[in-house]
């Protein structure tokens, strides 16, 4: 599955905004689980996607943020840099509660997509991992995501976000 190209053509973006888009957004999914399930389980998503480093540091070329060089432990540091330069504690912080939420909603925001727009995301996106991890490998993440979102889809979050976390729980029967 192609997405890079089926971001780029759906919310009308070229392609390195997607691969900012789909950067910001993954790097959301990862630092949540690394948070979650710790750096096994984010590592195992990493393997998965081998260019997801590539696409966090696009995201942060794009916020002005200056992303680090080196290994897989950088792309915390890379997270970040795109959410506004957060680091340490504070970026496991906003990855608790409704932080991954809003981590999500202000990428999705720094990009430009509309509340109308972002329904489209989450299929895309769950259908990606589901390519890359298999059926099962991709529930497991998304069930590390899916609390985060949902807990934040039920008090500050808007409803777009709301959907999202739905339809991504929808494809692997997890509400």
């Amino acid at each position: 599955m192609d997405l890079i190209g089926t971001l780029s053509s759906q919310l009308g973006m070229t392609p390195d905004q997607a691969k900012g888009l789909a950067g910001g957004l993954l790097g959301v999914v990862n630092g949540a689980v690394h948070h979650s399930a710790g750096p096994d389980a984010a590592g195992q998503l990493q393997a998965a996607i081998p260019e997801l480093k590539n696409w966090m540091q696009t995201a942060a070329a794009h916020q002005g943020g200056a992303a680090p060089a080196g290994g897989n432990g950088d792309l915390l540091g890379v997270l970040g840099s795109m959410l506004g330069g957060a680091q340490g504690g504070n970026l496991a912080a906003q990855l608790q509660g409704c932080g991954a939420a809003t981590a999500m909603t202000t990428v999705l925001a720094k990009y430009g997509v509309k509340p109308e727009q972002m329904a489209a995301v989450a299929p895309v996106l769950g259908q990606f991992l589901q390519h890359r991890m298999g059926a099962d490998g991709a529930q497991s993440i998304l069930g590390q995501l899916l609390p985060k979102l949902t807990g934040a889809a039920q008090g500050q979050a808007s409803g777009s976000l709301g959907g999202i976390a739905s339809m991504l729980g929808g494809l692997f029967g997890k509400k």
